[in-house]
């Protein structure tokens, strides 16, 4: 057991793919074809988080490290932003409703969590805006 403890350990820095990025890769697969991710780039490049990140990927994947390594937002860090954890928790939670929408063989009508309004499974496309998805 104490080999197996330490084999972790020594690999505890190898990372494969940030979490960012295989969520990148998750909606680009043709059987799912989501455009979120260029969309929220182009948000995140006029308008970089807090700490400089400028894509949506690593700002996800900094989300994701600190719930999962710390177990909370440090939002007493001047790098994060109480607004911007609920917009991206909010359009993960539509993504996600939407990629298994898309499994399922759905494409009627759903309540979006970015909006207060229903939407067709598909209504996210290439030219939609960034304030549609709540990056305001």
């Amino acid at each position: 057991m104490l080999s197996r403890i330490a084999e972790r350990a020594c690999q505890a820095s190898n990372i494969d793919k940030q979490f960012g990025l295989a969520v990148a890769d998750l909606l680009r697969l043709p059987q799912i074809g989501l455009p979120d991710t260029d969309i929220a780039d182009s948000y995140y490049a006029c308008n970089p988080h807090p700490d400089g990140t400028r894509t949506w990927t690593g700002v996800i994947s900094k989300y994701r490290g600190d719930v999962i390594h710390h177990g909370y937002f440090p939002f007493s860090e001047e790098s994060r932003d109480l607004e911007d954890v609920v917009r991206v928790i909010r359009h993960l939670h539509d993504i996600t409703a939407r990629v298994i929408f898309k499994l399922l063989g759905y494409n009627g009508r759903y309540r979006t969590r970015v909006s207060a309004s229903t939407q067709e499974v598909c209504w996210v496309t290439t030219s939609t805006p960034p304030e549609d998805l709540g990056y305001r």
